[in-house]
């Protein structure tokens, strides 16, 4: 992987974990923390998207939209252990 490639990833993670913390919580979790949850979201929505049937857009807008899903996905897992 190069450079570029990691800096784009870093920011469609910022991005996707920024919008699912404005869902989930109703303000920003900070930058750090958004680029977590969105890089670890969009790993998850990577692999259960395909498993819905649900066709997301070709680039950078179905990567984000596929990030924000398993970003809100986590963040849901994240509150019911917190119970």
């Amino acid at each position: 992987m190069d450079t570029t490639t990691i800096l784009i990833a870093c920011g469609i993670g910022i991005i996707a974990g920024w919008l699912a913390s404005l869902v989930m919580r109703g303000g920003s979790s900070g930058l750090l923390r958004n680029l977590v949850i969105g890089l670890l979201g969009g790993i998850v929505g990577h692999l259960l998207i395909p498993k819905t049937g649900i066709v997301l857009p070709a680039g950078y807008p179905g990567a984000i939209l596929s990030a924000f899903a398993g970003a809100v996905v986590l963040l849901l897992i994240f509150k019911l252990l917190a119970k």
